[in-house]
């Protein structure tokens, strides 16, 4: 696909130049890309007719377009769209719940598109924002940054609908391809780093949405989670940094996601690992819910120390130094309205992580 190219001597076409037909021949002096993985093509107003039917127009190409892939992905050195699509284009996808990411790199360009601004992100629950970025702000080798969040890496919140086409952005976070064919940013494992210059320092260890208190994780729904819908032995859900993974393991019972309470289900026997790209999390401190309280469980960890349940006890706190933690439920619930001699489960609604 030659696309919006040039006249003769790298001149836009005139009124009057409609001298192109089929089975005229051509040679295109320009820039390639790939649109969207999946499209490739020439880049737009980046390339020209070097000679048409044998007719040359005789002007030096000059410097050429922009558009190709720069930078090493660092603070210092970020990559512009093009790089960040090409470092994406890489990666390896399988399904939903088994794909590569790069670690957190720097992401530099203009907003050229708005998905969403963020405030009312599909129906206001998930407080991020899609848009894409290109390098000179027009719809040139765009790049997708897609549910990333705000300055400090902290939830888009009502009255923050200040990103608008042609903001100068800097975004942090991980990349992905999604379905092997579309490089983007991965959901909610980025954010604006800078906005037209300003940044908010992320604090270590705080994730960005409490700041020197710790990140709180929660989420709105079921959907929110990888392999719930499936019915998966294994579910996920990422947020900011962290990553939580349920699974059977030797339980009787599938881990899940209750919609309604919006709390998180591991049976007995089931484990729970939570991970880190960012700095050592040195506690973990998780609100149980209203259903988890009936039936409280002792939880086992490969690493640290955490407390034993005891009655009328509405969190559960993990201590120690690891960016990777696996709790194990017990087999028999110790404590609540249910009964001791109930099947344990852990049932916890959000967690708090510093």
């Amino acid at each position: 696909y030659v696309f919006r190219t040039l006249y003769l001597g790298n001149k836009k076409f005139e009124e009057g130049q409609t001298d192109i037909k089929v089975g005229d021949e051509v040679i295109i002096y320009g820039k390639l890309m790939n649109y969207r993985n999946n499209t490739p093509e020439t880049v737009s107003g980046k390339c020209y007719l070097y000679s048409l039917n044998g007719v040359t127009g005789g002007d030096d190409p000059g410097p050429g377009p922009s558009g190709d892939p720069n930078g090493t992905g660092t603070l210092e050195d970020p990559y512009n769209p093009a790089g960040a699509a090409a470092a994406a284009s890489k990666l390896t996808y399988t399904d939903k719940n088994n794909y590569e990411t790069t670690e957190d790199v720097y992401v530099k360009g203009k907003i050229c598109k708005i998905a969403n601004n963020g405030t009312f992100t599909e129906g206001g629950t998930y407080g991020n924002a899609s848009f894409f970025i290109s390098e000179d702000g027009t719809g040139d080798g765009e790049f997708y940054v897609f549910r990333t969040l705000y300055l400090g890496n902290k939830k888009f919140e009502e009255g923050q609908t200040d990103i608008k086409v042609g903001d100068e952005v800097i975004i942090c976070g991980k990349l992905m391809n999604y379905k092997g064919n579309t490089p983007e940013t991965e959901a909610n494992s980025s954010y604006l780093y800078s906005l037209n210059g300003v940044t908010v320092v992320v604090e270590p260890g705080s994730g960005g949405d409490t700041p020197g208190d710790g990140s709180t994780v929660s989420w709105k729904a079921s959907t929110d989670w990888t392999g719930v819908a499936d019915g998966a032995e294994t579910i996920s859900y990422k947020s900011g940094n962290f990553t939580i993974t349920a699974k059977k393991e030797k339980s009787s019972n599938k881990p899940t996601v209750n919609s309604g309470a919006n709390d998180c289900r591991v049976y007995a026997k089931g484990s729970l690992t939570i991970t880190t790209s960012g700095d050592a999390m040195t506690s973990i401190v998780f609100n149980i819910s209203s259903q988890g309280q009936k039936r409280l469980t002792d939880i086992t960890v490969n690493t640290g120390t955490v407390t034993k349940q005891a009655k009328g006890d509405k969190t559960v706190t993990w201590t120690g130094s690891a960016k990777s933690v696996t709790f194990t439920v017990g087999e028999k619930a110790v404590y609540g309205s249910e009964g001791e001699s109930k099947a344990g489960q852990f049932d916890f609604s959000s967690i708090v992580i510093k």
